[in-house]
C-alpha cells in the first residue's frame, strides 16, 4: 500500500495543535473585552459612568442620564 505524501484533510487534533500555539493571544483578547476601559468618564458628558450597554456597537459606558437619553427610543435595546 502506497502512502500519499500530501495530507488532504485535517483532523481535530491538527486544528487543536494549531490553536494551542495562539491560545494566550485569544485568552488575552477575550479578557480585554470583559474588562471596562481605563477611562472613568461617561462617553457623552464626562460624568461618572455606571452603565455599559452590551447591545450598542463598541459597548460604550454612560452615566444614568445619558444612558436614558441614548436609549429612550430604542424600546428593545
Amino acid at each position: 500500500m502506497l502512502e500519499c505524501p500530501l495530507k488532504l484533510y485535517k483532523t481535530q487534533n491538527d486544528y487543536l495543535r494549531q490553536w494551542v500555539k495562539h491560545r494566550n493571544e485569544y485568552l488575552e483578547a477575550l479578557l480585554a473585552m470583559e474588562a471596562p476601559p481605563n477611562l472613568q468618564k461617561c462617553s457623552i458628558c464626562d460624568g461618572d459612568r455606571i452603565y455599559r450597554c452590551l447591545g450598542c456597537f463598541s459597548q460604550p459606558l454612560f452615566c444614568m442620564q445619558c444612558c436614558r437619553k441614548q436609549h429612550y427610543m430604542l424600546l428593545f435595546h
